[in-house]
């Protein structure tokens, strides 16, 4: 058991790290829907450590989970403004990880620390396709420009 929390709190340290990069890399190099989906990482993760700390335990099983809700309707808001493929695919994947975090009140034999291992997993996913889509995003603009420039 102890292995699985040293994992736990190395994958939130480096899942941290993650999503700092990522979201300096949307921001930097993405458009319209990489930086949205960057203010929506930027939302729940100050979320995750201002709010969530300051709340009473008792409550914050139902916060954890009215806020996963709430991150889930801002990717289908996205989706709804800029269907592209891997939007669809971070909103997968948060409706995942809303499953997980409701799947530990539905069944109370699951373990909490793999669960969370299998979120952190889920938001490892989440923020290489951000960062990769900013990346590629910018990559494809760049190559258009230049494409524009040797026909002319």
């Amino acid at each position: 058991m102890a292995m699985l929390s040293a994992l736990d709190d190395l994958h939130q340290i480096l899942g941290y790290m993650a999503t700092a990069l990522a979201v300096v890399l949307a921001l930097a190099l993405g458009r319209g829907p990489e930086r949205t989906c960057a203010l929506i990482v930027v939302g729940e993760t100050f979320v995750d450590i201002a709010v969530l700390s300051q709340i009473d335990p008792s409550v914050r099983w139902w916060v954890v989970q009215i806020k996963a809700g709430l991150v889930l309707a801002a990717y289908a808001a996205a989706v709804w403004r800029w269907p592209d493929r891997w939007l669809i695919l971070m909103l997968a994947l948060q409706g995942c990880a809303l499953l997980l975090h409701l799947s530990s009140w539905l069944d109370a034999t699951l373990l909490v620390r793999s669960n969370a291992l299998l979120r952190n997993s889920i938001g490892w996913l989440m923020m290489i396709l951000l960062a990769s889509a900013a990346i590629g995003k910018a990559i494809r603009r760049h190559d258009a420009r230049r494409r524009q420039a040797d026909a002319c």
